[in-house]
């Protein structure tokens, strides 16, 4: 009886040994990953540091190409600021680059990309699309006076779009935080 004791002890004591070390092997894996995942986000912070660095907040111009309006500020990131395009062929790759930046979560890109699409093609069937996602992206950074005016100037100048409706419940939803009544 004494010698199965000791056994069972020395099975049980093997046994937590092994999931001891299993969990530092575990620990030691997950810490890895939480590195490199720092490293990553660390460059990140890195990259929009300096894109906000070199970011100015502006009016808009108003052009005979630029359907824009007085209500709206603008990002213009002067280091990245992007050509104009060389002919209407270029509409849906723009859009395109600048849907990929929004599902990527690429805010600030995602902003002057849609911002630049609508520049460009204010005519084309995918404006207020490009607008209303400038002001999701807004909402996204709790931008929401943004949001509103982006919100607004899709309703000002697409009137007749789906994309207004949906302008229009949003705002309705938003809190109002400019002295006025919700």
């Amino acid at each position: 009886m004494f010698w199965v004791a000791i056994l069972s002890l020395y099975l049980t004591s093997s046994t937590e040994a092994e999931i001891q070390a299993t969990r530092a092997l575990q620990l030691e894996v997950e810490v890895q990953k939480l590195t490199t995942e720092n490293k990553k986000l660390k460059a990140q912070v890195k990259e929009l540091s300096k894109l906000v660095k070199n970011a100015t907040c502006t009016l808009p111009e108003k052009t005979e190409t630029s359907p824009q309006t007085d209500i709206l500020p603008t990002l213009k990131i002067k280091a990245e600021r992007l050509p104009a395009p060389k002919s209407k062929n270029e509409e849906k790759t723009l859009y395109e680059r600048a849907l990929n930046a929004v599902d990527t979560e690429n805010w600030d890109e995602g902003l002057l990309r849609m911002e630049h699409f609508v520049k460009y093609f204010p005519d084309s069937s995918m404006a207020d699309n490009a607008i209303f996602w400038m002001a999701q992206i807004y909402l996204q950074k709790n931008e929401t006076e943004l949001a509103r005016a982006e919100l607004q100037r899709l309703q000002q100048l697409y009137p007749q779009s789906d994309r207004s409706a949906q302008a229009k419940l949003i705002l309705k939803d938003l809190p109002d935080h400019r002295g006025g009544n919700p």
